[in-house]
């Protein structure tokens, strides 16, 4: 079973009541399966937000949050 998305509106909604300039959303599941939802305020905020999920968020779901109970 893989984990659902979490919408983008959802995460704009985060994003504009934190004031935040860019966020990114990470989801995993009971398997270590993960996803990642980003947003920023202008297309360069929501490209630089995916870079850094990309870059980074990624490598924290599968080495430490999706091993931990």
């Amino acid at each position: 079973m893989s984990i659902n998305s979490i919408p983008i509106s959802t995460a704009r909604k985060v994003g504009q009541t934190a004031n935040a300039k860019r966020i990114a959303i990470l989801a995993v599941d009971d398997d270590g399966n993960y996803c990642i939802t980003t947003w920023g305020r202008t297309k360069a905020d929501c490209l630089a937000a995916a870079r850094f999920a990309n870059d980074n968020i990624a490598e924290i779901a599968v080495s430490d949050l999706a091993r931990h109970e």
